[in-house]
């Protein structure tokens, strides 16, 4: 009877554990998530001295699977209607870092790589023509096709 009611106990407690676990890292997850865009978006703006602006829809970090996976990136100039000199437009569906190894992060600060793919892209460059108007190149892939990358 004694034990019967430790081994109830032991699976309620270690049942609560994963639980708490779980819901800790959903939330821990989302959090990180909408910090790292807003860090990422920060670099972009003024890496570029304040000329271009990273726009997501959602960041999905899996360190199970070692993949990072961005959902409808865009990096645009920050006044595309007010810009009067070359500039580009990079559009994608997806862009996923696949096999990304936090492991030498900790211990040298590099992130090591090994494939990048988008899916989807679309690259704009908007040339000045001379004449104050612009001409635009676009590239883009079908429809389904995706380019990927690996190192």
């Amino acid at each position: 009877m004694l034990m019967k009611k430790f081994i109830r106990l032991t699976i309620y407690i270690l049942i609560s554990i994963i639980f708490v676990f779980i819901v800790s890292v959903f939330i821990l997850n989302k959090y990180l998530n909408a910090s790292i865009i807003e860090k990422i978006k920060t670099h972009i703006f003024e890496s570029t001295n304040h000329e271009y602006v990273l726009n997501v829809d959602d960041l999905n970090i899996n360190l199970f699977s070692q993949s990072v996976k961005f959902t409808n990136i865009i990096i645009e100039p920050f006044q595309k209607e007010k810009s009067t000199k070359k500039h580009f437009v990079i559009k994608a569906e997806t862009f996923k870092i696949n096999n990304l190894s936090l492991f030498n992060y900790f211990k040298d600060h590099k992130i090591d790589i090994s494939n990048i793919e988008f899916f989807k892209p679309e690259i704009i460059v908007y040339l000045d023509s001379g004449n104050g108007k612009k001409t635009d190149i676009e590239l883009n892939c079908k429809k389904n096709e995706s380019i990927v990358k690996s190192y």
